[in-house]
């Protein structure tokens, strides 16, 4: 229940700086208050649009270069190490080629189980992006309602003129 709370507060947070910038451009920039009707749906798809990144960042769909490769030296670190290792690919003395065949294998055995970047050195706070997630998701929806209600009750965005 904290959490949920804590998530919706930084999601409240989001919503507003949201809000302000939809109003800044609105008023002070176009000079109608039309155009808040389009600036806070432009922010809620934003904001899931960027959820949405984060999660197929997690799934591993969008895994981090260094972890694809293997860490910071880009030797690979996949199925196919302990062939190269044995061939002595990567110059001989490289990170791969010097490891023993048993820690390749469990090297291999590793990036097998899950998706890639999951326990990448390096990695911000694991608590970080599903908490954003959270936060980014009840900004948009606080945006829509905020959208729907001005239109509905205020009539902003209604008419143009």
């Amino acid at each position: 229940m904290r959490r949920m709370f804590s998530d919706l507060l930084n999601g409240t947070i989001l919503a507003s700086i949201a809000a302000g910038i939809s109003c800044l451009l609105a008023l002070a920039g176009l000079g109608r208050l039309y155009y808040l009707a389009v600036f806070l749906p432009f922010f809620m798809l934003a904001y899931i649009l960027i959820a949405w990144l984060l999660q197929l960042r997690d799934d591993g769909f969008m895994g981090s270069p260094s972890a694809m490769r293997g860490g910071k030296t880009g030797k690979p670190v996949g199925p196919d190490a302990r062939v190269e290792a044995e061939r002595g690919i990567g110059g001989g003395s490289g990170e791969v080629a010097d490891r023993p065949p048993e820690q390749l294998l469990r090297v291999a055995a590793r990036w097998d189980e899950g998706p890639i970047g999951r326990a990448s050195p390096g990695a911000p706070n694991k608590d970080f992006f599903p908490q954003a997630k959270r936060a980014l998701l009840w900004a948009a929806a606080e945006l829509g309602l905020a959208a729907s209600l001005l239109y509905s009750l205020g009539g902003i965005g209604a008419t143009f003129y």
